[in-house]
Parts: structure tokens; C-alpha cells; sequence
């Protein structure tokens, strides 16, 4: 199945549609999303999959994951949680975003569970 994501300018805004491949090969800029979870006083920590294109085997503090085509930021978090643990209606505060440009040309809003 081909995943499409929303290509974005400089300010996040929509400016095409390419696959997820296309993306990452020609370093176009896209939309992710990260979701840190506390569980006070710890922090989740998960190690990724040996089979992901984009930083195999390293462990991250979020759960995190594209923003399909069409999807908000907000939406799209969910739907990772809802894939990745089985967490079904979380409340999301969103923390603030950023930028990358390398290996992930993208912008990325981050949201916190805080259980």
C-alpha cells in the first residue's frame, strides 16, 4: 500500500502530494508528528524497527509518525498512538513544532500524553 503524504513549502503549506518514497528519495518536505508519553516521574522510551528506512534500530522518546494526505497534525498523532499501543481517545497537548532538514526534510509537531 502507498503511503501519501502532503509535500509542504517553507511555511507548511500544502503544495503537493507525493509517496512516502518519494519523499525521503528526493528529500521533499513533509509533515510528521512525535508523541512524548510521561507517566510522572518516567518517560516512554521505544526502539524502532530494523526494517525502517530512516533511523533503524535507535530508540526515540516519542511516538512518532507521518501526517498522511489530508490528515491535521492532531489527527494523525492519534492514529500513531492508536497503531503503535492501542491507545484509543488520548488527550493530546500540543507541546510546539519544529523543523529538520537532513535524512527527514520535514516539519514536525510535537504533543505530550501526560497519564
Amino acid at each position: 500500500m502507498t503511503e501519501w503524504l502532503d509535500v509542504v513549502d517553507k511555511n507548511d503549506v500544502v503544495i503537493s502530494r507525493k509517496s512516502r518514497s518519494d519523499c525521503h528519495r528526493k528529500k521533499l518536505r513533509h509533515r510528521l508528528v512525535q508523541v512524548i508519553i510521561r507517566r510522572k516521574p518516567l518517560f516512554l522510551v521505544q526502539k524502532r524497527s530494523s526494517k525502517k528506512d530512516v533511523f533503524p534500530e535507535y530508540y526515540e522518546v516519542s511516538i512518532s509518525g507521518h501526517v498522511w494526505h489530508g490528515e491535521t497534525y492532531l489527527t494523525a498523532a492519534k492514529r500513531e498512538l492508536k497503531e503503535e499501543l492501542g491507545i484509543s481517545y488520548p488527550r493530546l497537548k500540543k507541546l510546539g513544532g519544529f523543523s529538520l532538514n537532513g535524512d527527514e526534510n520535514c516539519f514536525c509537531t510535537v504533543f505530550l500524553l501526560d497519564n
